[in-house]
C-alpha cells in the first residue's frame, strides 16, 4: 500500500504481511482515534517529514525503513519489532522515548542514521553490522533492557546527547564492541566548559 497523503486510522488497519509505503511529495502524518495502529513493514521513501500526530499507538511489527527525510515521533513512541534501516533523521519531543526496539528476537540497525531518541527494550539486544557510515545521536540512547552491539562501527553523540539506563548500566544494559583496537567505538562531542559523560562499554 502506497500512501501519498495523511494516514488517519479511526478503525482497524490490517497490514497482513505487506509493506506500507509513505511516499508523498509533501509532509505526511499518522493519526486517528484507534487505540493502536499496526504496520507490518513500514517504508518512508521521500525526503519530506512523516509525523506521528494522533493518540493512536503506532507499532511496526517487522522492519522499519527510512530512505531519507525526517520521521518525527513528537510526544509519542514508535515500536519496532524487527530491523531498522535508516538513512534519515528522527525527531522526538516531550516524554517520548522515540523509536523503541522491543522485538522478541535479536534486532539489527543499519544505515547513516541520525536519531534524536532511540530506546532498546529487547533482552536479545540490537546489532549494528559493519558499515562505513556512523550512527549519530542528538538527544539520547536509552538502554532499558538489552545490549547495543556496535561491532567495529562508530556511534557519535552530539553536544547534548546522553546515554541512559533505566536501572543502571550492567552487562545486560551497555554498548558492546568487537574488543579490538581497530574498533571505532563511541565518539562524544563535548560542550564548552566542565561536563561529564559515561561510556558504558
Amino acid at each position: 500500500l502506497s500512501i501519498k497523503g495523511n494516514f488517519i486510522n479511526n478503525g482497524t488497519y490490517t497490514p497482513a504481511g505487506n509493506t506500507t509505503y509513505f511516499s508523498g511529495s509533501s509532509d505526511q502524518s499518522i493519526s486517528g482515534t484507534a487505540l493502536t495502529t499496526t504496520f507490518f513493514d513500514l517504508t518512508k521513501q521521500s525526503s519530506t517529514t512523516l509525523s506521528l500526530a494522533g493518540a493512536t499507538t503506532v507499532s511496526v511489527t517487522n522492519d522499519l525503513t527510512l530512505v531519507g527525510g525526517t520521521l518525527n515521533t513528537g510526544n509519542f513512541d514508535l515500536n519496532v519489532g524487527r530491523n531498522i534501516a535508516s538513512d534519515g533523521t528522527t525527531l522526538s519531543s516531550g516524554a517520548s522515548k522515540g523509536i523503541i526496539c522491543n522485538g522478541a528476537d535479536l534486532q539489527q540497525l543499519s544505515g547513516a542514521a541520525t536519531f534524536a531518541r532511540l530506546t532498546i527494550d529487547n533482552a536479545n539486544g540490537l546489532d549494528v553490522p559493519t558499515q562505513a557510515s556512523p550512527i549519530n545521536f542528538t538527544e539520547s540512547l536509552n538502554l532499558d533492557n538489552g545490549v547495543m552491539n556496535i561491532g567495529r562501527n562508530l556511534i557519535v553523540f552530539d553536544n547534548d546527547a546522553i546515554i541512559n539506563a533505566a536501572s543502571g548500566f550492567s552487562s545486560s544494559r551497555m554498548v558492546q564492541t568487537n574488543l579490538s583496537f581497530t574498533d571505532n567505538g563511541i565518539k562524544k562531542v563535548l560542550p564548552s566548559g566542565a561536563s561529564t559523560f559515561l561510556f558504558p562499554i
